[in-house]
């Protein structure tokens, strides 16, 4: 994306989470999350910040890690494992690109809205039956005690617009 005054904006953010035991997830499966949710991101964020760098612009790269990368669940360990290793690959660009005027930050959105949820945790993960059972479980330990509200999309939109922004700070 570009700027104002030819500051560079970029944004990173893809998802996929098998729900297997660990004993049960594949080599297959564990593969298939690292490169969805892990390696996509760190080709996008090298490429942005390449194009930073040769424009000599400066910028803001913004990666989307999870509450599974903080705090682990059952039943998704290629997930968790891949988000908390985009927490550390954020963290350690920010460090090297601050020297370019690139700032690289991560949002960790909690639950999003989308057809991937609805088929996220399967039968008998975690100890769950359903996902039903899950979804109330998860948003007990929520202080509003509610997930993702329509529209959902759109707020994390604006947060990244926010990390975003069209000016420099």
């Amino acid at each position: 994306m570009e700027g104002s005054a030819g500051e560079r904006r970029s944004g990173t953010g893809a998802g996929m989470f098998p729900s297997r035991a660990a004993v049960d997830l594949t080599e297959d499966e564990w593969h298939r999350v690292i490169d969805v949710s892990l390696t996509s991101t760190l080709l996008f964020s090298q490429a942005a910040a390449r194009s930073m760098i040769e424009l000599r612009s400066g910028g803001v790269i913004v990666n989307v890690c999870s509450r599974a990368g903080l705090r682990p669940q059952p039943g998704m360990l290629g997930y968790s494992a891949a988000k908390v290793g985009v927490v550390s690959l954020t963290q350690t660009m920010a460090q090297e690109l601050a020297y370019h005027g690139i700032r690289v930050n991560a949002v960790a959105p909690g639950p999003v809205s989308s057809g991937a949820q609805s088929t996220a945790h399967g039968p008998a993960v975690g100890g769950f039956a359903t996902s039903a059972e899950w979804k109330a479980s998860y948003y007990s330990r929520i202080p509003m005690k509610r997930g993702p509200q329509s529209r959902s999309d759109e707020k994390l939109a604006y947060l990244r617009r926010y990390l975003l922004p069209l000016k420099r700070h």
